[in-house]
């Protein structure tokens, strides 16, 4: 059975060649210290059978000093590739996880719809780990274990053709056992794999939905599915890996311990007979333990490199360019841009309703364009569309006449921010979360930004003020806390066009009026697309486009539209009779 290399091994020879020195001085220093290894089987056979006969003191204690400090060079030798390999894998195992990072984030929405968060942290982390060992294995040991065998192969053929006949005679029923081995072992481990997986998806899933379990009081349910997820890891999985790995270990150790004593045996033919010396029969003794020592390795080799096979062709397509990167360079011009839609239709998947069919609209420079509409009918699709988030199955979405898809990443976020209805917040401090829009901010304009946000006062009365650790995803902060601290965010961003989708969705109504305040003066100067299910925050709006089943049912100003007898009046009247009772 042939492997082929993956498609993205070609990428690493880039990681190899940025430390082409490293590794050559490591190759460098493994080609010495097995010379001198292999050297010390000759010198046995000198010390056997020329100084001891010969009682010559010196030379005795000549030949013991040289096996002793081949054997102290060779252990230098073994010490320092490894420093060096660890080294260099820490430093590769970083460049590939930044790489595959930086890749990962630049792909569009469908790649994250087909996938869990759990299964891309565990590629990130997990697999990009055994695929940078697999890196080393194939450029180190690879050449390490090619050395180390070739080196005890040549010297025993020098020591004795006959006996090193008989030492190549265990080599292949060594092969089989591992073709018989190996096949076995990659499925089992492929199968505890996929069944890790399904224990860490279950447990982030519970423990992110924890206040769910101990609402509904079904803890010792989701104890014992957990157990059960485990006790298939175990039992499917783990054991018989474990089981598979004992066997082949056993199965060689038998073979080679076979070997020996057959070496051993046309040894002793060949000392009777007077074609060989003692001296000769003990240096070939330990030139065979070496052999089976590397033997031994290069099959521990094999087997490790094509268990690292997968975790490196499931990283691999990840290094690739995202298949959404702009090919073109256009950049937009300064200045609150005009946006448009043309004849677009899009679905998150093949076997879902598209939620916009057809839908053509522009929005004028320092227009405020409200898009509303009942649950589903598209309305948050269309920021998705306007980001970048997904690319649309027909149609253009343009900024200032240029497709969308033909301006660079950092030019399209420079244009537009974006509150969006889930507040993506991380497990640093309130400064640091609001740097991450505007990374040159002083304190000043960070300050005037949470006091336009209604939320300085709040951040001033901690203890650490804006210093606070604010917790995984903002959990330290209400959700009204999480949502002002986006909407300060994307008001040191500053761009000229700026999307609310559901900006104020987690205030309540005191604090929205507020809100509403602060984000009608930002949106001055601005081009603004706001998408509201809530229609008391889309009063101001110059107009509002109305959709419903992924189409565009009606359009005008809010003063219009309720005078027609339509979804929007339907949707006003309801909330707004809601609101009064």
């Amino acid at each position: 059975m042939t492997h082929r290399i993956p498609a993205g091994a070609r990428l690493l020879a880039g990681y190899m060649i940025k430390r082409w020195r490293m590794y050559a001085l490591l190759w460098a220093i493994s080609t010495a210290g097995v010379a001198v290894q292999t050297a010390v089987p000759f010198l046995v056979r000198a010390l056997l059978d020329d100084a001891l006969p010969a009682r010559e003191i010196g030379l005795v204690v000549v030949l013991v000093l040289a096996i002793g400090g081949a054997h102290g060079f060779h252990r230098f030798t073994v010490i320092a590739n490894r420093i060096g390999r660890e080294r260099g894998l820490v430093r590769t195992n970083q460049d590939l996880r930044t790489d595959i990072f930086a890749r990962m984030i630049r792909r569009d929405g469908r790649f994250f719809d087909r996938q869990t968060s759990g299964e891309l942290t565990d590629r990130l982390i997990r697999d990009t780990q055994q695929a940078s060992h697999w890196a080393q294995h194939l450029v180190m040991k690879g050449f390490l274990g090619t050395i180390e065998l070739a080196g005890p192969l040549i010297a025993a053929f020098i020591l004795n053709w006959r006996m090193a006949a008989a030492m190549l005679a265990m080599a292949p029923i060594l092969l089989v056992i591992r073709r018989f081995i190996t096949p076995r072992e990659q499925a089992a481990l492929q199968t505890e794999r996929q069944l890790s997986g399904d224990v860490r998806s279950f447990a982030q899933e519970a423990i992110a939905g924890r206040r769910f379990i101990r609402a509904s009081q079904t803890q010792e349910h989701a104890r014992a599915r957990l157990r059960e997820l485990n006790e298939r890891l175990l039992t499917e999985g783990s054991y018989r890996v474990t089981t598979l790995a004992s066997y082949q270990h056993n199965m060689w150790m038998t073979a080679r311990g076979i070997g020996l004593l057959l070496v051993f045996a046309v040894g002793i033919a060949e000392t009777a007979s007077g074609r060989t010396t003692p001296g000769t029969l003990a240096a070939f003794v330990l030139t065979a333990m070496l052999f089976y020592s590397a033997l031994g390795f290069m099959l521990d080799f094999y087997t490790m490199l094509h268990r690292l096979l997968a975790p490196w062709r499931r990283v691999a397509p990840l290094l690739e360019d995202p298949p959404d990167a702009p090919a073109g360079r256009q950049p937009v011009r300064s200045g609150a841009p005009r946006v448009s839609f043309s004849s677009v239709s899009f679905a998150y998947t093949d076997d879902r309703e598209a939620p916009l069919r057809d839908v053509s609209f522009d929005v004028g420079p320092g227009e405020f364009l409200a898009v509303v509409g009942p649950t589903g009918s598209g309305k948050t699709t269309v920021a998705d569309l306007l980001m970048r988030f997904y690319a649309p199955q027909s149609g253009e979405v343009a900024v200032n006449g240029i497709d969308v898809s033909k301006v660079p990443a950092h030019e399209l976020r420079r244009v537009v921010g974006i509150v969006p209805q889930d507040t993506a917040l991380l497990n640093e401090s309130i400064r640091e979360n609001l740097q991450i829009a505007a990374p040159k901010a002083d304190e000043g304009e960070l300050i005037e930004a949470m006091r336009a946000a209604e939320l300085h006062e709040f951040a001033a009365s901690l203890p650490d003020g804006y210093d606070t650790v604010i917790g995984d995803r903002g959990v330290r902060l209400s959700g009204g806390q999480r949502q002002r601290l986006a909407i300060a965010r994307v008001l040191l961003q500053d761009p000229p066009l700026l999307i609310l989708d559901e900006a104020t969705s987690s205030l309540d109504s005191l604090t929205e009026r507020r809100i509403q305040a602060a984000l009608d003066r930002a949106s001055q100067g601005r081009t603004v697309i706001a998408i509201a299910h809530r229609l008391a925050t889309v009063i101001n709006a110059d107009r509002v486009l109305v959709l419903d089943g992924g189409r565009i049912v009606d359009q005008g100003t809010v003063t219009e539209l309720r005078r027609r007898d339509g979804l929007f009046r339907a949707m006003y009247d309801t909330q707004f009779a809601a609101a009064g009772a």
